[in-house]
């Protein structure tokens, strides 16, 4: 089990400045009990259901792509198997198919969801609906040897 120390630690180093001007950290409560930090002492990562260019193996970034009836039946398993783990707070990106997954599980577990732009996927500007073997490789150069220079009518990776 980890010391509140130790998740204090990780909390200072998980924080940007986004972040803390969002969720600040009161700088008396770190180091003590792990309540006063108002970090979460768990977080659970979901992914978004299915997309008709999920299936396509599709890149998608900014395009705002809906669920398909997979992705909605799999959002809804999701809320199911999530209920009574203690979720008590949902953050989602603004683009359809995280909304509808949110909205889905934040039903199930009766909880609101908080959507943000800020959480939005890297946008891959023309890149987006492009096969992923072949867009796949370009943003993979981009990130690994060049993440400061934008992918085609989109962001570099450390803009993203």
């Amino acid at each position: 089990m980890r010391t509140p120390d130790q998740i204090n630690t990780d909390a200072k180093a998980l924080h940007s400045p986004d972040i803390e001007a969002k969720y600040p950290i009161d700088p008396a409560a770190l180091g003590k009990e792990i309540a006063p930090l108002g970090v979460p002492s768990q977080v659970t990562f979901l992914r978004h259901g299915d997309t008709d260019l999920n299936s396509q193996d599709r890149l998608r970034g900014w395009m705002d792509v809906p669920l398909n009836q997979n992705g909605l039946q799999k959002a809804q398993e999701a809320g199911s198997k999530l209920q009574g783990k203690g979720i008590d707070a949902i953050y989602t990106s603004d683009m359809s198919r995280t909304r509808q997954t949110a909205n889905t599980v934040s039903q199930a577990l009766g909880i609101p969801n908080t959507p943000d732009p800020a959480l939005r996927p890297w946008n891959v500007g023309k890149l987006a609906g492009e096969k992923a073997d072949t867009g796949g490789p370009i943003l993979q150069k981009l990130a690994k040897e060049q993440p400061d220079t934008p992918a085609p009518s989109g962001e570099s990776f450390n803009d993203f």
